[in-house]
């Protein structure tokens, strides 16, 4: 189930009336795919087909400039740096979120480590599909790029952020291990009533050792 997926269950779970828009989103399927699910979704509204392409251009096209903003940041980041720093790894919709992730950056930074998010790497410059050929999860080939950078820097070091009796971690961390090669790394499972005081013990001798 995907994460979309899951949060349309649950809002109509907690939301009896909620009438939901539920287009299938699938990046691989090309744009023409896109814009016919989109055209769908919106049929009953009478939007115009040249409205929608319009602002697919437009998404597009802002996604686009994001992506050379956050990679040239962290290109300029990693190439500048002088002393050892941190990439938080995992799934970008817990691992990356303040409230989910528990601001384990902020912690980092009150210890004095500087931490970045995986996609701060040229992770497209480091594809794996001919090493795990299997790897058919975006997400994963994304990680388990990522740890192949991070082991070839002797300045970066892994905090690896998952979720507890999370079936997608259950595996990924497997290979993940596999890829950093005994490069030690900082593996954090998260769940809803996780807590900063608990996790702290493990990141501050993480890092200070």
């Amino acid at each position: 189930m995907s994460l979309h997926a899951g949060n349309t269950i649950f809002g109509k779970n907690s939301f009896q009336d909620l009438k939901a828009l539920v287009p299938i989103v699938d990046m691989n399927q090309g744009e023409a795919f896109l814009k016919h699910e989109l055209k769908r979704i919106f049929k009953p509204y009478c939007i115009r087909t040249s409205h929608i392409s319009r602002a697919f251009r437009t998404a597009s096209a802002e996604q686009d400039k994001f992506t050379k903003v956050i990679k040239h940041k962290g290109h300029e980041l990693i190439s500048s740096l002088k002393e050892r720093a941190v990439v938080i790894v995992g799934r970008a919709y817990n691992s990356f979120d303040r409230g989910v992730n528990l601001n384990i950056p902020k912690k980092l930074a009150d210890l004095g480590a500087i931490s970045l998010p995986m996609d701060f790497l040229p992770i497209e410059n480091s594809p794996v599909n001919q090493d795990w050929p299997n790897m058919y999860w975006r997400a994963g080939q994304r990680i388990l790029s990522a740890a192949r950078i991070i082991r070839a820097n002797p300045l970066l070091h892994a905090v690896y952020i998952g979720n507890f009796s999370c079936g997608p971690d259950s595996f990924i961390i497997k290979f993940f291990d596999e890829e950093m090669s005994g490069k030690p790394y900082l593996h954090l499972e998260l769940d809803a009533t996780a807590l900063m005081q608990a996790l702290s013990p493990g990141v501050r001798p993480f890092w200070t050792v």
